[in-house]
Parts: structure tokens; C-alpha cells; sequence
């Protein structure tokens, strides 16, 4: 456990509670702090990737565009200073270095072909400068592997425990009274992060206190009513098993594990729409607000409107799409812009599938760019290592079929990149 950084996390939630002008000053106090280092630069990005998701009922954001300062100013060190950067591991591949030749590939189809080139030229060069400061920190980190497992060892603890402080009180209910939101300001984080806990905890080395932290990450994903938590954790644990006996890959996924992975898969969830009367619950909270309907109604009722548009917009620009972070019914309106200079630093899209959001955003050239990028990065994951990162990467991957933020820095989007670069770089 890293009891610094709890102290820290500790701190700034029960003071942004009472002064909730603390965020902004911490947002300016993290960039400059960023600066010290590349360690500094992850402990940074660590901390805003949770406090920009508090609950609005613990605190209100008075300027989230602050986060933008500590994401901009260790890029534009680490750019500037290039060619200057440490030679060390210079005979291995750079992930980082690829990151930022894929989004110069990707910047003529903001450029020339989006409907808004504006607010897809801003997402592409955030999602440039993010995750090549995150990638190229963990590379050239001095902190070891320890290091980054007891920091994020303490990242998932605090969520786990500060949630279940606040559990029974109205705070936790905060935005909807039904899903469970815990510290952060929606149902859904708090069951993407509690389901990427689960798998980070059940991860050896073994300990009671990891399998009970694990255990309490399981049982927060169902009180958030929030599916993308199991399915992130199901979709990515049977990919792994598939490639094991497909590919013959030495994925050391535990074996108790696996079996309790394939008993829900094959067993556990048809019978859950067999059993009414003993289930009743369980259907709910995989049916949602539709328990009367089936698994492929309540889908089509939640993502299935919103894919039916990405592909409509695809059938209409296969090639190059309609642009990055364009709404699929062009509506520029939901871009939050800068007071001053009128330029937008946030905008929002509900897009609940990657891979059709991706073809919609970037037609078949940026979807065939996407896909070699992810091949690239899949080829650094260590999947013969004991510790399960294999399937931590592919569960933070498996968030994109709830909510497409893989190119977003905003939410969740920054903690994804956190977790993909730690998972990616273990062999630096």
C-alpha cells in the first residue's frame, strides 16, 4: 500500500467536501508537480483521473478544463526535450513513439474530412499529447514494478473503501436514488472501476486482504446496477481462455478463476433467464429498467438505437467517417467551450460501441489504422506473466463496449490510459 498517496486521496475528498475551491488549486498545484518528473507525471494523472469523476454531491468541478493543464504541460516538456530524452532501453521498441506516428496518421481525416474539423482536430491532438505523456512516463519512469503495484494497489483500495463509507447515506444514490455511485458522479464509473478491481485484486500473489477487497469490488459492481462492470470482466476473461487454447498462449489466468469465469458463462447466465422467481433480482440488474423483456430487447433498447446510428453514418462515409468526437446527429451544441477564446475544451458524445463508433468517426482508413494500433499494443502485453495483466489490459480495453472512450480523455477515458500503459510497458 502506498499510505502516502491514500493520505492524499484521503485528504482532498473530505476537504473538497467543506472547500470545494480545493480541486482547483490542486489541479494547478498537480501540473506544476508534473513537471518534476515522469513518476511525477503518472502520480499526477493518477489523481486527476479520480478527481475529475468525484460525486458532484461531495463536490462540484468549478473549472474541469484545469485538467487540460496537467496534461498539457508535461506533453509539451517531454515534446520539446525529444530529442534529448534518456537513452535508456533505446534498444527496445517505444509504444509511446508509435502512439504519436498513429495520431499524426490519423490527423488529415480531422483535418480534411469531419464534419466539425474544429472539435475533431482538439480530440485527436488531446488524445496525442495524453497518451504519449502517460505511455512515455511509464517507460522512462525510474520507479519499479513494485513501485506502480503498490500505487495502484492504493488507487482501487481507496475507491473501494470510500465508496462503502458513503454507502448509506444519500450521497451514494447521489444522481439516480437506484445505482449505487459511491465517490464518483455516476453508477457506471463506479462498476467499470469496482469490475477492474476485481480482476486487479483476485491477481496474485495471493492474501486474505486481496481476496476480500476483491470480493467487496464483485458485490459493488451489482449495487451500481451498472452491467458494463460483469461484462468487462466476463468478455475479457473468455478472450483470454479462447487465445490460451487457440494461440497456446501461456496466460496464467488461475485456474479457480477460469472455472468460476466458464460456470457463469455457460451455466450461471441462462439460468438466471430460467429461474424467474429466484432471480428476480439478477434479471433486473442485467435487464435494467426493462425486467420484463429479454437479453436482446433490453440491448436494442440501451445500445442498440445508438449503433444503428453509427452505422448509418458509415454507410454514408465508409471511407473516411464523419469526423472524431462527432455526434452521430451532428450536434455541435453539446461542445463545452472556453469563456474567453470560445474554443472547445470538452465535447461530450454518447457512443456505446467501439467498434462501429469507430467506423462511423474514422470510416474503414481510420478503422484499419485503429486496428494495427491495437495489434501493436496487444504484442506488449505480457501474457505469459503470472500476474494477470493480460486480463486486466483486455477488460480496460472491454469498457469500449459500454462506452466508447477510447480516444476521450475526459472521465473514465484517462484512467483507461493509465492502465493500458502500466499493462503495456512492464518489460521496460
Amino acid at each position: 500500500m502506498h499510505w502516502p498517496l491514500l493520505g492524499v486521496l484521503s485528504l482532498l475528498w473530505l476537504g473538497a467536501f467543506y472547500w470545494p475551491e480545493l480541486l482547483t488549486i490542486t489541479y494547478v498545484a498537480l501540473g506544476l508537480y508534473s513537471l518534476k518528473g515522469y513518476t511525477q507525471v503518472i502520480q499526477s494523472f493518477s489523481i486527476i483521473s479520480l478527481l475529475q469523476l468525484i460525486n458532484p454531491g461531495i463536490a462540484i468541478i468549478s473549472n474541469n478544463s484545469l485538467k487540460w493543464l496537467v496534461i498539457t504541460l508535461p506533453f509539451l516538456w517531454i515534446i520539446t526535450h525529444f530529442f534529448d530524452l534518456p537513452t535508456k532501453n533505446s534498444n527496445k521498441f517505444s509504444l509511446a513513439n508509435t502512439h504519436l506516428i498513429f495520431g499524426v496518421f490519423l490527423l488529415p481525416l480531422c483535418l480534411i474530412s469531419s464534419y466539425n474539423p474544429t472539435i475533431s482536430t482538439l480530440k485527436l491532438l488531446a488524445f496525442i499529447a495524453g497518451g504519449f505523456t502517460i505511455i512515455k512516463s511509464f517507460e522512462l519512469s525510474a520507479s519499479d514494478l513494485n513501485y506502480w503495484k503498490n500505487w495502484f494497489n492504493t488507487l482501487f483500495a481507496f475507491t473501494l473503501i470510500g465508496s462503502l463509507i458513503i454507502i448509506f447515506t444519500p450521497y451514494g444514490f447521489f444522481r439516480n436514488g437506484r445505482g449505487f455511485q459511491g465517490i464518483f458522479n455516476h453508477p457506471q464509473v463506479l462498476g467499470v472501476i469496482a469490475g477492474l478491481s476485481f480482476i486487479w485484486f483476485f491477481s496474485p500473489p495471493k492474501s486474505i486482504l486481496k481476496y476480500t477487497l476483491g470480493g467487496i469490488s464483485l458485490i459493488l459492481v451489482f449495487f451500481t446496477k451498472a452491467r458494463i462492470g460483469i461484462i468487462l470482466i466476463l468478455i475479457s476473461a473468455l478472450l483470454l481462455i479462447v487465445l490460451e487454447t487457440i494461440l497456446e498462449k501461456k496466460i496464467r489466468l488461475n485456474s479457480a478463476i477460469k472455472t468460476l469465469i466458464i460456470f457463469l458463462i455457460i451455466i450461471g447466465i441462462p439460468t438466471l433467464f430460467l429461474l424467474e422467481d429466484s432471480t428476480e433480482l439478477m434479471r433486473q440488474f442485467f435487464l435494467k429498467r426493462t425486467p420484463q423483456s429479454d437479453l436482446i430487447d433490453s440491448f436494442g433498447e440501451s445500445r442498440g438505437h445508438l449503433i444503428r446510428k453509427s452505422l448509418d453514418n458509415f454507410f454514408q462515409n465508409p471511407l473516411t467517417g464523419i469526423g472524431l468526437g462527432i455526434n452521430s446527429d451532428f450536434n455541435f451544441n453539446s461542445a463545452q467551450l472556453s469563456g474567453k477564446l470560445d474554443i472547445p475544451f470538452s465535447a461530450p458524445t454518447e457512443k456505446g460501441f467501439m467498434p462501429t463508433a469507430i467506423l462511423e468517426e474514422l470510416g474503414v482508413l481510420g478503422g484499419v489504422l485503429t486496428l494495427c494500433y491495437l495489434i501493436i499494443i496487444t504484442l506488449k502485453i505480457p501474457f505469459s506473466n503470472s500476474n494477470n495483466y493480460a486480463w486486466l489490459y483486455f477488460a480496460t480495453l472491454s469498457i469500449n463496449f459500454g462506452e466508447f472512450i477510447f480516444f476521450s480523455f475526459g472521465g473514465l477515458g484517462l484512467f483507461q490510459w493509465l492502465l493500458i500503459g502500466f499493462c503495456s510497458t512492464l518489460d521496460k
